[in-house]
């Protein structure tokens, strides 16, 4: 059931097919084939003898035609399916492709057609006519009798078709795919080359203007921040006033002492003292408790016998 279904539904892509191709062959080349109706021609099929190339069915199917054919003088008319020879011989010279040619494709069977001038009997298979016989009009064939439709040809070489049989068609073909692509990006790369150096272009424009807005805001940054820092130096701890402050007031508490020198550098604050009688490892223990100070360390001061008490008030 399933073999069958696949053979009616490739049997239909074929026909669609066909159809796209005969309807393009009448509008590339419109002229349209002389009918003839009334010549008495015998049909003959023959199949392939073998897997024989295009040009090789050609010249096979040139000699069948002289050899098939009965008459010394007379005429044929052969067309080249995907199974085989199908060939038209007349004794008289014919006006035109046999009224049997140029009628639609028939599905499967046998049928009894009537032509202008005779009665067919035809056999079809695969949409292909194997059989067809020239019967006088009192045949005792008992099949329904129907009219021939030439609406459709079956058995016309189309140009179109004998062109894409070509090599020399697909050498163009590919060739104009190949020109089409190139061309396609040639144009788009000249596309993007425009866009980047556009871009480019605005980009140059805008440059200068953004700098000096960044700039300007910079400016504006630094200005609040120094702003800020003078309205709040005095409640921070780190500054320079409030961290002497802060050591002179803690030593004070040990006794008596001498200033001599300040150093202040980043928020670490180095003080020479002259400490007397002070207990320096109390008074490192005292700083060392202070919240504000992160770090804080002692050292003699070469021979003079002061010290550098150096205290980080930094985060």
């Amino acid at each position: 059931m399933n073999g069958t279904v696949d053979v009616t539904i490739n049997r239909r892509i074929l026909d669609y097919v066909h159809a796209l191709l005969d309807r393009a062959d009448r509008y590339l080349w419109p002229q349209t084939d002389e009918i003839d109706d009334n010549s008495h021609c015998f049909f003959i099929f023959k199949p392939y003898p073998g897997d024989l190339s295009i040009k090789q069915k050609i010249d096979w199917a040139e000699l069948q035609a002289t050899a098939l054919s009965p008459f010394a003088s007379g005429d044929s008319y052969y067309y080249l399916s995907g199974t085989g020879l199908h060939l038209w011989v007349s004794q008289n010279k014919l006006k035109g492709v046999p009224e049997t040619a140029l009628q639609a494709a028939l599905d499967d069977g046998e049928y009894l057609l009537t032509g202008k001038h005779h009665l067919y009997h035809q056999v079809w298979e695969n949409r292909i006519m194997k059989e067809c016989v020239i019967h006088p009009d009192s045949t005792d064939i008992e099949l329904p009798k129907r009219d021939i439709d030439t609406g459709t040809a079956w058995a016309v070489r189309g140009q179109l078709r004998e062109r894409l049989k070509s090599g020399k068609c697909w050498i163009t073909i590919s060739s104009c795919l190949f020109f089409v692509a190139l061309l396609w990006t040639l144009v788009g790369a000249v596309t993007v080359f425009m866009q980047n150096n556009f871009a480019l272009s605005q980009i140059n424009k805008l440059d200068p203007l953004v700098s000096d807005l960044l700039l300007q805001q910079t400016e504006l940054s630094n200005y609040n921040n120094t702003i800020n820092l003078i309205n709040s130096w005095q409640a921070e701890n780190g500054y320079l006033p409030e961290s002497v402050g802060i050591i002179a007031d803690r030593i004070n508490a040990f006794g008596k002492w001498q200033l001599k020198e300040i150093v202040w550098q980043e928020k670490q604050l180095t003080l020479q003292i002259d400490s007397g009688s002070i207990d320096i490892a109390a008074l490192i223990t005292d700083l060392e408790s202070l919240s504000s100070v992160r770090s804080v360390g002692i050292k003699p001061y070469g021979n003079t016998g002061d010290f550098l008490l150096e205290a980080f008030f930094g985060e």
